[in-house]
């Protein structure tokens, strides 16, 4: 990442995500696009592995703020579409915990909209979880926290 010959590529393939990103535009198209200019550009894979995890990240950030609970339903697509691996989501949640925060946001804005939390929430939440490929238990440790 620290290679400064690779910097004019590394802003252009985040440009190209951050488009993506920003139009919500997941699809197999983007996601070849992405593909194709990775290779126009030769960055190496884990730099393209980096760039794509943390424009994953941030879009978790932005979405979970924004409390889009529906786009946040969409996680797969976009991970799809950024080509990050299981391994690496699995990655990301255990040296960040965002899956714990963006389900912690989301539980706030449910508790907001009603006291105490209702079953079909919880139960969102765990749907929740589950597209975001978070780690087992965080939806109930969530919940569980919310009602201490």
């Amino acid at each position: 990442m620290s290679d400064a010959s690779l910097a004019p590529a590394r802003a252009e393939y985040t440009n190209a995500i951050e488009a993506s990103i920003s139009a919500a535009d997941f699809g197999e198209q983007a996601a070849a696009s992405h593909a194709a200019l990775a290779d126009k550009l030769a960055l190496p894979a884990a730099v393209v592995r980096r760039l794509s995890l943390d424009a994953y990240y941030g879009w978790l950030l932005d979405t979970s703020e924004r409390n889009d609970r529906e786009a946040l339903e969409g996680a797969a697509a976009v991970r799809t579409c950024l080509c990050i691996d299981a391994a690496a989501v699995s990655e990301l949640h255990a040296n960040t915990a965002v899956d714990e925060l963006v389900l912690s946001s989301c539980c706030e804005a449910m508790l907001a909209e009603e006291t105490p939390l209702s079953d079909a929430a919880a139960m969102q939440l765990a749907y929740l979880e589950g597209q975001l490929a978070a780690r087992p238990g965080i939806a109930n440790a969530v919940v569980r926290a919310a009602a201490a």
